[in-house]
């Protein structure tokens, strides 16, 4: 909808409200529409007076978590992000994590990697994801996963049934562990 505001002759305010789409608005003054007080009439325009770009997409995104090379399992709770971004419209891409998808780190520029602490205890760990642009479009949260497990395993061997000596040469060797 468009909307027409103010008195006098200096100015008016034009709002544009409900535009749907994403693309480039441009808006003229046409001909004889417009005068000042002496009566002289706006000279027609060719093109549009001014543009601006209409952004209604969030950008969109793809996350995954590393510790080296291993995407799967991770011995720290200090990780790195992987993280992949595009926008259509306005551009200027910030992203922003959390560990639970309610508290959330500051909105930071694009990175494609980011480095993360994981949050407390062993087991399956989420980052979930969020990518805002210039406009204000915010994506839905998307999240990563990986496997924290700092516990060291520990293990014992045992010879012949954990006797001290042996005559033989062959034995038999027990390996017991446990993670």
């Amino acid at each position: 909808s468009i909307t027409v505001e103010g008195t006098g002759t200096l100015s008016r305010l034009v709002k544009l409200s409900n535009i749907t789409g994403t693309g480039t608005l441009g808006i003229s003054l046409a001909a004889n529409t417009a005068s000042d007080a002496a009566g002289n009439q706006a000279l027609p325009v060719a093109a549009p007076s001014m543009t601006f770009t209409v952004d209604n997409t969030a950008p969109t995104g793809t996350i995954s978590i590393s510790s080296g090379s291993n995407y799967a399992y991770t011995s720290t709770s200090i990780v790195t992000l992987h993280l992949t971004a595009t926008d259509t419209g306005s551009g200027g891409i910030q992203m922003r994590f959390s560990n639970d998808n309610v508290s959330w780190s500051s909105w930071a520029s694009f990175a494609s990697t980011y480095s993360w602490t994981l949050s407390d205890g062993q087991g399956t760990k989420t980052v979930w994801c969020q990518w805002n642009d210039l406009a204000g479009n915010s994506s839905t949260a998307i999240s990563g996963t990986i496997f924290l497990d700092s516990n060291v395993p520990t293990g014992s061997i045992s010879i012949n049934g954990g006797a001290t000596n042996t005559a033989g040469s062959a034995v038999t060797l027990t390996l017991t562990y446990f993670d």
